[in-house]
């Protein structure tokens, strides 16, 4: 018996509609995921957390499409900044901690932009005032517009739900919600 094997006998045993996984390590993860396959639990999976995108998980093959996870950032409908990114670090698709390293490093050159000035003050100012509603940084997040509340705290709140699936002929997780952003429909057995 595989790890996670006993919690995989209970969801079975169970007959669970859904399941939320909050697991972080791929190997714990993957593991359950096994075990639930091997017991024929078709339930649909949903995990919280970037680990879920890893490319590792199109290797335990077809029956992992269908498994979801919550994250800030996956590609989107209507941009082609994903495809091009994903090509420039030579993957097959761009995962939330590389969109997430472009969107910031697109956030700061707008602020650094804004600020017109390179002092800390400025920069400071650049950020708390900043509120791009177009761009680069805008188009990797599922939210029309970035700005910054007094705390320094991102004002809006954005996620996305990624599922993997089968797209010509590779899987892949694909933004399935927001509607407005999905990039496939979401499939639930």
């Amino acid at each position: 018996m595989g790890a996670g094997s006993g919690v995989a006998t209970k969801i079975a045993n169970a007959d669970v509609d859904v399941m939320f996984n909050i697991a972080f390590a791929f190997s714990d993860v993957s593991g359950l995921q096994n075990e639930l396959i091997a017991r024929g639990v078709t339930a649909p999976v949903i995990q919280n957390g970037g680990q879920g995108l890893l490319p590792a998980w199109a290797d335990l093959g077809p029956e992992v499409a269908g498994l979801s996870t919550f994250v800030y950032a996956n590609p989107l409908a209507g941009s082609d900044a994903f495809d091009e990114l994903a090509a420039a670090i030579d993957q097959p698709f761009a995962r939330q901690d590389h969109i997430g390293g472009y969107f910031v490093a697109h956030l700061i050159a707008a602020a650094l932009e804004q600020a017109d000035d390179p002092s800390p003050a400025a920069v400071t100012k650049a950020f708390n005032t900043v509120k791009l509603t177009e761009g680069v940084a805008v188009d990797l997040m599922p939210t029309p517009a970035i700005s910054f509340s007094s705390t320094g705290r991102v004002d809006q709140h954005f996620g996305v739900l990624a599922q993997w699936q089968e797209v010509d002929g590779r899987l892949i997780p694909c933004t399935v919600y927001p509607v407005e952003f999905a990039v496939c429909q979401p499939v639930w057995n």
